[in-house]
């Protein structure tokens, strides 16, 4: 399995009077965000983790001591030169090191600390899986599902549901994650996001993508400064 770590799309920025670098490279309670949000998979450790930073935040260093420090062991880092139009974009610069197109993939940014239980392996299913939370905002990805849990729809325009995706993508194969992203149009959207893909699976017959509800109780985003301020006092316990 890749596990794709996204790093290069608008929302990785500095966070003006917060942090001078990247969102990621900031320290809380002795730890970067972007451990932090790696401790989420620790259920994943031993497979392959590939870094998509962007090349001016000099990050390499803090990647690499940061996976030592966890022991994730097999790394790939590939540095992008310029700001992407969004996650799916990001995780699409890395079909250059992309060993096996055909092995599973799972798509993750480092904004937000979730328990490791609620992410493992054993829990994908499906050609894709996105865990929800049930939350909704203006800067979350609502989603719809069925009694079965199968995705119905997705939208960053409209409510479909008291429910939005989490964060985490799982898809049956890096070249099913491209020749979605290839079709997908983005109307209406706002960036190249990863979710819009989804409804092009729920739509076939053949096709299927799954969620799961999480407690929002074990999710801890730091995407804004709000959010940086909450998840400080929880760290903080």
């Amino acid at each position: 399995m890749n596990i794709l770590i996204t790093m290069a799309e608008p929302a990785t920025r500095p966070i003006k009077g917060l942090t001078a670098g990247p969102l990621y490279a900031h320290q809380i309670s002795g730890k970067s965000l972007l451990e932090w949000s790696l401790l989420s998979l620790e259920n994943f450790y031993s497979e392959r983790f590939i870094f998509l930073p962007l090349k001016s935040h000099k990050s390499e260093v803090l990647i690499r001591n940061v996976c030592a420090e966890l022991g994730i062991k097999n790394i790939a880092i590939k540095e992008i030169t310029a700001t992407t139009k969004g996650q799916a974009a990001t995780a699409h610069s890395a079909k250059e090191i992309i060993k096996d197109p055909r092995e599973p993939l799972v798509i993750f940014g480092p904004y937000a600390n979730i328990f490791s239980s609620e992410l493992n392996p054993r829990m994908t299913q499906g050609d894709g899986w996105m865990p929800c939370i049930r939350k909704t905002g203006r800067s979350l990805i609502s989603i719809s599902f069925d009694p079965s849990l199968r995705v119905v729809d997705v939208s960053d325009q409209q409510r479909l549901s008291e429910f939005s995706a989490l964060g985490f993508f799982y898809w049956r194969s890096f070249e099913l994650f491209e020749h979605c992203r290839r079709l997908c149009p983005y109307i209406g959207f706002k960036e190249h996001s990863v979710p819009p893909l989804y409804p092009l699976l729920a739509e076939s017959t053949s096709k299927s993508v799954f969620t799961h509800i999480v407690s929002l109780a074990a999710v801890h985003p730091f995407k804004d400064s709000t959010e940086i301020a909450e998840f400080t006092s929880w760290a903080k316990q």
